[in-house]
């Protein structure tokens, strides 16, 4: 039997319309997916939205009529779907690539994998499904009333339809407050879908872990293990410190399998790959051995050094593999030659340029399911993203000119249309959770409270003179460029000037090196003394922290030079301390987190920004003193999260340092605007991030 079939959303379906994805609600309808509404007509649930739920601030009910599907019934158990969008009469199919868009569905068991060709390549099946839910914009939304299903299963008069529901929803979206300006239907819809969290729990197999999972780490599990079935993948971006790493571990126990070989590529099946940074190995490594249970029998190799085997058919013995970004640039060759069962990139976002030698050796992994953890996805731009989609193949947004075209463009042109759609596409690949997430009324994190202080430092009169003569050569610099129009030429050059000038606030022995010899900063940085306030600042509240039996402080700054400096200060102190840089080897890294962590008399650690800010787990500290601010508030927020994290038991306190009217000042500003970008992204506002923001750092008149 063939039948034409509308899609509809009536209300007392409700409850299976919150499981997460599009094969969840077919899997989880009683009626297999398939049944008879109260015209006798035949419907098909695979919509994405609850009338009752995501809407009770209008109280209205609604419908979607989505797509015209043929089902065809082969046999009990065995279904076969085939999807065929054509030009709808009054141009509601306005995009090209959806006017002919014909897909083909196999399902032989509704709890297994759903397998989509659309020009014989193979997409996730929600994937594709908010991809054509983003371009059908004016068929969202249905009022029960005004939907009418034909005996051969179509909307009668569709646009009239939809311009009775319209003003029914413009009606019931008016603010209380008697404002003028409605709600748009399509942003309403948007951010009720961004709000949402999933509920689902589930457990992973009792034994396999050594610890019990906190409520959202079982959301989370559920969650992905619903992705892995449908979708292959996703992107969690729980935020710092919420135990991403636990999550991860209890997904490998949960779907712990072996792979299938890819014999028709010659690929060998191989196990869990973990990618993350050096510093990062031995603590998935030490995760790995003290939070599964070693009933588990898991089989880990950390793949690292110069002394690493070469041998593909080695590798695929191991559950686990752990390595470096790269190392896995290194020896590419090797990993792509297996069918990895899934591969896990940690601390994701350093692959945001799509571009670079380590995202390349990423994306031609090959793998069942692929990951990115990061809770920072978004850093520079929404461009960011992209990277994370062409590594989790989310089609057709792993194409560059398709998310160019659709996203990047369209914010551009139009910011509000943009974030909607791109929020329509986080929220089917990406899981986000903060601290203040609440979840059955309560934050779904106790944490002890964490205080933050700017404390503003007072230049000497010299590092002032120093300061204002740099900061004009400076200006005089960008000027003649930008009328010249050579600023984004020679952009770098400027960037590097404004670097400069951020160093001056800390040391003036930072710059000056650097300086020409006959530029008047120069001649006056000769006749500085060593010290800075900057650094005077710093020993002085360690001083009046340290005091307290327990405390230890961590101490970030952006410049190994400035470790240098801050260095030779605390060795005429009486404080112990430790070093923590990029330029140290892993093994030295190590070590110097492992003391810090164990021997109560080191009670400092001296880290750069950049190498510190990803993945340690530093819960030792309470205090975190950030020397210098960073343009990008996503760096320092991941630097406080070494602290205030899952195990922290003291109240933490950070303190941030600023030189008052100077470039700092505004780098303060330029972080709030980076903040509203990101927020942007997640469904919080309708604002954009510009780089001629950089302007307003060197105040140019």
């Amino acid at each position: 039997m063939r039948v034409k079939i509308a899609i509809i959303c009536p209300p007392q379906n409700s409850a299976f319309l919150h499981q997460g994805t599009v094969l969840d609600h077919i899997r989880e309808s009683t009626q297999v997916g398939i049944g008879y509404n109260q015209f006798g007509h035949l419907y098909y649930h695979i919509v994405r939205i609850s009338t009752t739920e995501l809407f009770k601030e209008t109280r209205t009910q609604r419908a979607m009529e989505l797509l015209l599907p043929h089902c065809k019934v082969v046999n009990k158990g065995v279904h076969s779907v085939s999807f065929h969008l054509k030009k709808s009469r009054d141009a509601i199919l306005r995009d090209q690539k959806f006017k002919d868009l014909k897909l083909q569905v196999s399902v032989s068991d509704w709890n297994e994998d759903l397998h989509i060709q659309i020009s014989g390549e193979e997409v996730a099946f929600n994937q594709t499904f908010w991809s054509v839910f983003a371009m059908l914009k004016s068929w969202f939304f249905r009022g029960l009333e005004s939907l009418i299903v034909s005996p051969a299963g179509i909307l009668e008069n569709p646009q009239n339809a939809h311009t009775s529901v319209k003003k029914n929803v413009k009606k019931a979206a008016t603010p209380k407050d008697n404002s003028s300006e409605p709600i748009e239907e399509f942003n309403l819809f948007l951010q009720a879908a961004m709000d949402y969290q999933p509920k689902s729990e589930t457990e992973p197999p009792k034994g396999s872990l050594s610890i019990n999972l906190l409520k959202h780490q079982r959301v989370a599990l559920a969650w992905m293990i619903q992705k892995e079935r449908t979708c292959f993948g996703g992107i969690l971006a729980d935020d710092q410190g919420l135990g991403k790493t636990v999550s991860i571990l209890a997904l490998m126990m949960t779907e712990r399998k072996n792979g299938v070989c890819d014999q028709s590529k010659g690929r060998r099946a191989a196990g869990t790959l973990i990618i993350c940074p050096s510093s990062l190995m031995r603590q998935w490594a030490e995760e790995l051995l003290n939070k599964i249970s070693p009933e588990a029998k898991l089989s880990v190799l950390i793949f690292h050094g110069s002394n690493r085997c070469q041998d593909a058919e080695t590798l695929s013995k191991y559950d686990v593999v752990i390595t470096s970004y790269g190392t896995n640039v290194k020896s590419a060759c090797v990993f792509a030659s297996l069918a990895w069962y899934r591969v896990v990139l940690d601390e994701a976002q350093i692959i945001k340029n799509h571009k670079s030698n380590i995202a390349s050796a990423c994306f031609q992994l090959h793998a069942k399911c692929r990951w990115c953890l990061s809770g920072t996805p978004i850093q520079n731009s929404i461009d960011d993203l992209y990277s994370f989609f062409r590594f989790i193949k989310c089609q057709p947004y792993s194409s560059y000119s398709v998310f160019c075209d659709k996203i990047m463009k369209v914010l551009s042109t139009n910011p509000t249309e943009g974030y909607e759609i791109l929020q329509a596409l986080l929220k089917t690949t990406l899981l986000r959770r903060t601290k203040g997430t609440i979840m059955d009324g309560e934050p779904i994190l106790s944490l002890p409270p964490k205080s933050t202080e700017l404390r503003k430092v007072e230049l000497s009169k010299e590092e002032v003179d120093f300061y204002k003569a740099l900061e004009k050569e400076t200006r005089g610099f960008y000027k003649e460029k930008e009328s010249a129009g050579m600023v984004n030429k020679d952009f770098k050059e400027v960037l590097a000037r404004l670097m400069r000038l951020r160093q001056a606030c800390n040391h003036p022995l930072l710059v000056s090196s650097s300086l020409p010899s006959t530029s008047s900063s120069a001649q006056i940085a000769k006749k500085l003394p060593f010290g800075s306030s900057k650094l005077k600042a710093t020993l002085e509240i360690l001083s009046e922290s340290l005091i307290q039996k327990g405390v230890k402080a961590l101490v970030f700054t952006q410049w190994t030079k400035m470790l240098d400096l801050l260095e030779d200060s605390l060795k005429e102190s009486s404080f112990q301390y430790r070093r923590f840089d990029g330029k140290m080897s892993m093994e030295a890294r190590h070590k110097s987190i492992e003391e810090f962590k164990n021997l109560p008399e080191v009670n400092v650690m001296i880290m750069s920004l950049k190498a510190a800010c990803v993945g340690l787990n530093l819960v030792a500290a309470s205090l975190v003193l950030i020397m210098d601010p960073w343009w990008n508030p996503t760096t320092e927020d991941q630097a406080i999260d070494r602290v205030h994290r899952i195990g922290q038991t003291r109240p933490v306190r950070v303190v941030r340092l600023l030189v008052s009217n100077s470039v700092e000042d505004r780098l303060l500003k330029l972080q709030e605007k980076k903040k509203k970008m990101v927020a942007c992204a997640f469904g919080k506002c309708d604002q954009r991030f510009s780089l001629e923001d950089w302007e307003h750092l060197l105040v140019v008149d």
